[in-house]
């Protein structure tokens, strides 16, 4: 076995193992043709070198005949892998290109691939020489015509690949225009080179023998080496979409056992209530009862006097108490004044009951916002005003609440005592949770900035949002003016 067949060899056994490398990701993964145009590319050029090898090693004229018309059918099989390779990785290519390229190799494939000498008419002379150190056969003889037509569909094919690569270089992409590079710019030059080998030979110009398939290794490696940089980012996207998965899951468990922690304090809280109207005001109510109906029968004007008194104050402490968890339930103030009046009233009852005066200022808010919007303010400055009174410490309070631009924002500052933002969220307590489940909901943003001995700012941002009639009305007034 001399040099050539060595070298073709190589080159055929590398080209069919990458397919079956390619051929097995295609099986996996159907999609895309990329694969499958590869592979096929590879077996093509496997069968182009074993008939080149084939050729330089003819002994009669009629050999090298059957070895030249079988060379077409891997040349094809490269010309369709290739279309199919270029269409799916660039997603430039012109289909009607495509079409005239594969047809006319399929018109050379079948026109010379019944000749008894492929694409000689007929052959002069047949010659063994040295080349590369090896003895091979060397040919001259009358080309055919049709050899010609086939030479006309590599031009197609090159003005195919510089086509469909054009696109990509203009577009100022790197990695695209690596791409038109690296591939487009190797199947041009391996095209033009093997074109013009074989051109010069059957026109009696070049007197070797055709070795066109090592040469095509290199552009095979460059397309696979684009086909795996598409492979790496397919597993880098899928490790990020498992990361995902994996977060999401988390994120759903821990969803899952908020809820449960929610709905656990909704049934304490209404525990509470239960006891609160049970164990106080119902009892309150019986004592009530029976001191009105002592009061109906005694005689004693000067004492029924004094008991009538007491049972009007006692009335209106319950009458007050009953507003309060009114209020807790829903702010009743806020649907009938507004949420900067009940903002102002809520920093005054606040104030009064834990003997800090709280500095308010409001500044543009909307009248009538819609109820959610309000309620989600209202709500947060109730949750933060309490904590500040209770936990804090503080000596100074400051609730501001403004419109800026296309939201509304509040903003609660005091310089108490501060604490560790992320440790009392790992803490996992509900109020820091509710407070931006309720923000979230609104596609609005919580901020809380503290540190231990340096106070706590907390602002809430949430897009202004009318009631449906309010709104009409103020793109009225945006329009008309």
């Amino acid at each position: 076995m001399n040099s050539v067949d060595v070298l073709q060899l190589v080159t055929a056994s590398s080209c069919l193992t990458l397919a079956l490398v390619h051929l097995r990701i295609w099986f996996g993964e159907r999609t895309t043709s990329s694969h499958l145009g590869f592979a096929i590319v590879a077996v093509g050029v496997a069968g182009f070198a074993l008939a080149e090898a084939g050729m330089a090693r003819a002994a009669t004229a009629e050999q090298f005949g059957a070895m030249l018309r079988l060379v077409h059918l891997p040349i094809f099989a490269m010309v369709v892998g290739i279309i199919l390779f270029v269409r799916d990785l660039f997603r430039t290519a012109r289909p009607w290109l495509a079409h005239v390229a594969w047809v006319s190799n399929l018109v050379t494939l079948a026109a010379l691939g019944t000749s008894p000498y492929g694409d000689y008419v007929s052959i002069h002379s047949l010659e063994r020489t040295t080349f590369l150190g090896s003895d091979v056969t060397v040919v001259s003889g009358e080309t055919s015509a049709w050899h010609w037509v086939g030479q006309a569909g590599f031009v197609v094919l090159t003005v195919f690949v510089v086509d469909a690569a054009w696109p990509l270089w203009r577009s100022g992409d790197a990695r695209l225009r690596r791409r038109a590079t690296l591939i487009g710019g190797s199947l041009v030059l391996f095209v033009v080179f093997a074109a013009g080998e074989a051109a010069l030979n059957f026109a009696g110009i070049l007197q070797r023998p055709l070795l066109s398939a090592p040469f095509f290794f290199p552009v095979l490696m460059a397309m696979g080496f684009e086909l795996s940089d598409d492979v790496l980012r397919a597993s880098r996207l899928t490790r990020a979409l498992q990361e995902s998965e994996s977060a999401l899951r988390e994120v759903a468990s821990e969803a899952q056992r908020l809820s449960g922690r929610l709905i656990h304090a909704q049934e304490e809280e209404r525990s509470r209530i239960a006891r609160e109207l049970h164990d106080d005001l119902s009892q309150r109510l019986g004592v009530m009862s029976l001191q009105l109906d002592l009061l109906r029968r005694s005689t004693d004007v000067a004492a029924r006097d004094t008991q009538v008194t007491r049972l009007a104050s006692d009335i209106k402490g319950i009458a007050t108490e009953i507003h309060a968890l009114s209020h807790r339930l829903h702010p009743a103030k806020l649907d009938q004044l507004g949420l900067t009046t009940a903002t102002r009233a809520w920093c005054r009852d606040i104030g009064v009951e834990s003997g800090r005066l709280i500095d308010v200022r409001t500044e543009d808010v909307p009248a009538n916002l819609a109820p959610d919007t309000a309620l989600c303010l209202y709500r947060l400055l109730q949750e933060t005003t309490r904590n500040v009174a209770r936990h804090s410490g503080a000596t100074s309070i400051e609730v501001t609440l403004a419109r800026e631009g296309s939201d509304l924002r509040l903003v609660v500052r005091d310089n108490g005592r501060g604490c560790d933002v992320a440790r009392a969220e790992r803490s996992g307590g509900l109020g820091l949770v509710s407070m931006r489940e309720r923000v979230r909901s609104l596609a609005g943003t919580l901020t809380i900035a503290s540190s231990p001995g340096s106070g706590t700012r907390i602002e809430a941002r949430v897009p202004i949002v009318l009631r449906d009639d309010d709104a009409r009305g103020e793109v009225a007034v945006h329009a008309s003016a």
